[in-house]
């Protein structure tokens, strides 16, 4: 693209030139009196253009005729003229530029359109060595944590139904918050394990980011029981109603139609009796944790991570923040790279797949750990000891593909 940038500018300093215009007349009025010069010679002229050297030359031409002499002159009109071609071709440039521009753009989007089938083909064959490169290394962790996610899903499957019919009144809005935390959980966890399996070590950390999110909030509303569980569903009216603000806003620019004045009535309304609830917390994200924290503490996510006693794993969710957000950090730093920082990760990696593999089976765990808690039987009792045993296993297979990389 460079290459094709410096030749247009050239090409238009060129057609700028304002000695180029005047060798050009010159040569035009030359050809009026019957002289034709040849690049020779027009390189000459400009030559002595740019020297401000103008003198007699001789112009030997074809065939035999006794020697002619010839006198070209340039008066003011002449100039007039080279100054009017400059002023003419500045004056078009922005709008030849961009037919240029646009012309150019479409001949390389069709060169680019009938080479891409040879070109996908070459990169589908090289993200499959990759692939049979990074399995082979990572493959025990990468069963271990599929297996752990499917036994997790498998569970949460079981004690919705279960649950659900049981229908404890003291429960309803707990089983009701846990079993979705907990198929979120699954879900996510998988996202994660496609990423590991495509060598994206920060897309899944970030993405970890969000199942620590939900692990964080289910250990929370199971700690403080139905009432903290009762709370997170109240306080949806105002996360709506700020939704709907946003895209009233927005709507227009995007094309979409406004809500209407009902719509916006029912939200408000909703809304009216949360604001009443929450007081001064209604602004803040985690504001339906505040009846369940210290009176002076703010309802953050850092509170609830030091109120779960997860408060360990906060330099790790940090880390994936960085990515998420593209802070200074986050856009210096890559778990996929390991070697010289003026390198740049702009695809897949078979390293730093560790840390992300680690936590998403910890995070998961938590999360099915105490959904199973709603139900003290043996055989829950069993299952979490399954899934604490495959934990571990999942952490030291990753850890020691780890400690074997080169």
């Amino acid at each position: 693209m460079d290459d094709l940038h410096s030749a247009i500018v050239a090409a238009f300093e060129k057609g700028l030139d304002p000695f180029r215009l005047a060798t050009a007349l010159i040569n035009r009025k030359a050809a009026e009196q019957g002289l034709v010069f040849s690049k020779r010679h027009l390189k000459k002229i400009e030559a002595c253009l740019r020297a401000q050297e103008m003198h007699d030359f001789v112009v030997r031409m074809p065939g035999s005729g006794p020697p002619r002499e010839f006198t070209i002159e340039l008066d003011h009109s002449d100039l007039q003229e080279v100054e009017r071609q400059v002023e003419s071709l500045t004056e078009r440039m922005p709008d030849m530029m961009r037919d240029l521009c646009d012309a150019v753009a479409a001949d390389l989007l069709v060169t680019l359109t009938n080479t891409w089938p040879r070109e996908a083909t070459h990169q589908q064959r090289e993200e499959r060595q990759f692939r049979s490169a990074l399995h082979r290394k990572w493959d025990v962790p990468f069963r271990l944590l599929g297996m752990l996610i499917t036994i997790a899903r498998g569970i949460g499957g079981t004690l919705n139904g279960e649950l659900r019919d049981e229908g404890d009144p003291k429960l309803l809005n707990t089983v009701e918050v846990l079993t979705r935390f907990q198929a979120r959980a699954c879900q996510v966890a998988s996202e994660i394990l496609t990423l590991l399996q495509g060598g994206f070590a920060d897309g899944a950390l970030a993405r970890w980011r969000t199942l620590h999110e939900i692990s964080v909030l289910a250990v929370f509303v199971h700690a403080h029981g139905e009432s903290a569980a009762e709370s997170f569903f109240a306080y949806q009216p105002l996360e709506k109603a700020r939704a709907a603000e946003e895209y009233q806003r927005s709507c227009a620019a995007l094309g979409y139609e406004s809500l209407s004045r009902a719509e916006l009535e029912s939200i408000s309304k909703r809304a009216e009796l949360a604001w009443r609830r929450f007081g001064r917390h209604s602004k803040e994200d985690y504001g339906w944790a505040a009846p369940f924290l210290a009176k002076d503490c703010r309802p953050s996510f850092r509170a609830l991570q030091e109120s779960v006693g997860l408060r360990h794993l906060r330099p790790f969710y940090k880390m994936a923040s960085d990515n998420v957000h593209t802070t200074p950090k986050g856009l210096a730093f890559a778990l996929g790279l390991v070697c010289d920082e003026r390198f740049l990760l702009a695809g897949p990696s078979t390293v730093g797949l560790a840390d992300p593999g680690q936590l998403t089976g910890l995070s998961l765990s938590h999360v099915t750990i105490i959904l199973l808690g709603l139900r003290p039987t043996l055989d829950s009792a069993v299952a979490s000891k399954i899934v604490l045993k495959l934990v571990g296993e999942v952490a030291e297979a990753f850890c020691n593909v780890e400690a074997d990389a080169p």
